[in-house]
């Protein structure tokens, strides 16, 4: 059994549905996206825009509190920031949680993309630095990336996605936020940060393993786990939710070497919507013991 190691996670609760609607829904849905992405590309990371500056500033500021804090019950004692080498998977339309980490002592940091969503010239991290007093070094840091000139702080997009070819620093921590979720390969990727890593490395991955179409994600977050793999490959895109499992990144991180892997449900699904659509998903989803699981850090270190 998959241990659930977080003790309150907060809990979703969908409103009523009807099987049958829902999953034509979800169909017409996944058909939409394909093409929107085929005509306009993938250009929205977060379901709020990119001009709401004061939300995208919290939102970056609590993710980094976030990853403290994990980190922090994941290694009791340990400073997660202070002296670490950081690399961030999926950073998306800014730079606000490498400004917040290296106000926290983060020795450098490299946000690593396959799209270029994020201007380091945008003003909003003049905001968020304001916010956080100003600090000198990580806006040193922010205008070297500015003039072309980065040192401790770079931003690195490859559209294939190969961090080895990226002439990347080894890390001593690995994070991401809601971007795992949307890799073709995540085993490729693990296995690949397992050689980038330096000794001793961690790894924290938030995954939301929940339906992403809006208003799909409130009324029936399961329902991307109805379609069967024909009708979901006949509308892939590139970014599209590759639908892994917790039990699938566990094995995916323990094959490639990494240790002490824990896997901490951040939210979960009410238990009797989790009853209703178990029988109604993909046959390979309904067994699934983590079903209820909405959101879920990923936490392993390397020897």
């Amino acid at each position: 059994m998959l241990s659930c190691e977080m003790t309150h996670p907060r809990t979703i609760r969908p409103g009523r549905f009807a099987n049958l609607g829902l999953r034509l829904l979800g169909a017409a849905a996944l058909a939409g996206n394909k093409l929107r992405y085929a005509v306009a590309g993938y250009r929205r990371a977060r379901h709020f825009a990119p001009r709401d500056t004061l939300r995208a500033i919290e939102y970056g500021l609590s993710v980094a509190d976030g990853w403290e804090r994990l980190l922090r019950e994941y290694r009791p004692g340990e400073e997660p920031f202070a002296h670490r080498r950081v690399l961030e998977l999926g950073p998306g339309p800014d730079l606000g949680p490498a400004l917040a980490m290296l106000a926290r002592g983060a020795t450098a940091y490299a946000a690593f993309d396959a799209h270029r969503l994020a201007d380091p010239a945008d003003a909003l991290h003049d905001r968020l630095l304001a916010r956080l007093g100003d600090p000198p070094e990580p806006r040193r840091q922010l205008d070297a990336l500015r003039a072309g000139r980065p040192e401790r702080l770079r931003y690195v997009c490859r559209g294939d996605f190969n961090l080895l070819a990226a002439g990347l620093e080894p890390a001593d921590l690995v994070v991401s936020q809601a971007a795992m979720e949307h890799f073709d390969h995540p085993a490729a990727v693990i296995r690949q940060l397992a050689a980038l890593a330096a000794p001793g490395a961690k790894l924290l991955a938030v995954v939301d393993l929940k339906t992403h179409s809006r208003p799909l994600a409130r009324l029936d977050p399961l329902n991307i786990y109805r379609h069967g793999d024909g009708w979901y490959r006949a509308c892939a895109y590139r970014g599209q939710p590759n639908r892994v499992r917790p039990g699938e990144y566990r094995r995916f991180l323990a094959d490639a070497g990494w240790t002490d892997i824990r896997l901490l449900p951040l939210a979960q699904l009410d238990a009797e919507y989790v009853r209703a659509v178990r029988p109604r998903l993909a046959r390979r989803f309904r067994d699934d013991e983590t079903l209820a699981w909405s959101s879920v850090a990923l936490l392993a270190a390397r020897p």
